[in-house]
């Protein structure tokens, strides 16, 4: 899918790493103009760069941790200074610290519910008067499989994650009628430093890479006509099918 992006302007948060890079490089290549997010701003500063020599495009940053409630209002502020415009917004900032549920502390579970689940609602409902103005706005919001299935030491992850699985499915009923599609993509294992950490049982060959994940944001994101994918699961190749 090729469709060119040039014109739109496009947000995406965990952007300075893993998944977040690949897929703001796979909006680069289209032509899209970029305002990138994370906790890095050296990091940001790197991709940002390589995006423009590569892809000859606009590329902004804004430094934020967005566990701090305050951080989505400051990123979108910088989205209006930078382009006043969004045509696609990423949500695809987050955070899994592995550990047993019945262990896990009040400020583990805050953390990943914070970044995992409330900020991509306030960046959505912050970004919402931006997304109205363009002719085919689109959120796409970066979930996980383990939203549906559960793994032991995930508890807290997977219930950030199915609570991002809920209020997608809502916002994507509510925002409809205001011309906004809402849109959830929830892979498998892919090889990131979090994986490691989460699932070191996988054998890193068997992993899934964040450009696999990236070219499904692209593919929900640039669809056209009729027929529309609300959510698309991505699985490792050797794993089971239809587990």
């Amino acid at each position: 899918m090729q469709r060119t992006m040039q014109g739109r302007v496009v947000l995406v948060s965990g952007a300075s790493g893993g998944i977040g890079t690949a897929i703001a490089a796979a909006f680069a290549a289209r032509g899209a103009s970029l305002m990138l997010t994370g906790r890095s701003q050296d990091r940001l500063d790197e991709v940002a760069e390589e995006l423009r020599q590569r892809f000859d495009v606009v590329a902004e940053t804004v430094c934020a941790d967005l566990a701090d409630p305050a951080a989505p209002a400051r990123v979108i502020a910088a989205l209006r200074a930078a382009y006043n415009r969004l045509d696609v917004l990423v949500n695809n900032a987050g955070i899994a610290l592995p550990g047993a549920l019945c262990r896990t502390s009040v400020e583990q579970w805050d953390l990943q519910m914070a970044v995992n689940a409330r900020a991509p609602l306030l960046l959505s409902s912050l970004a919402l008067e931006l997304l109205q103005q363009s002719d085919d706005a689109v959120i796409v919001n970066i979930g996980s499989v383990v939203a549906h299935k559960g793994y032991a030491g995930q508890g807290a992850y997977t219930a950030s994650k199915h609570a991002l699985l809920g209020l997608t499915r809502v916002l994507a009923k509510e925002l409809q009628q205001l011309g906004v599609r809402v849109h959830l993509v929830s892979p498998g294992g892919v090889a990131t430093p979090m994986i490691s950490e989460m699932r070191p049982d996988i054998d890193a060959s068997e992993l899934m890479q964040p450009e696999d994940v990236a070219e499904a944001v692209i593919f929900v994101a640039l669809a056209r006509g009729n027929a529309l994918v609300d959510e698309i699961e991505l699985r490792r190749r050797s794993s089971e099918p239809w587990k």
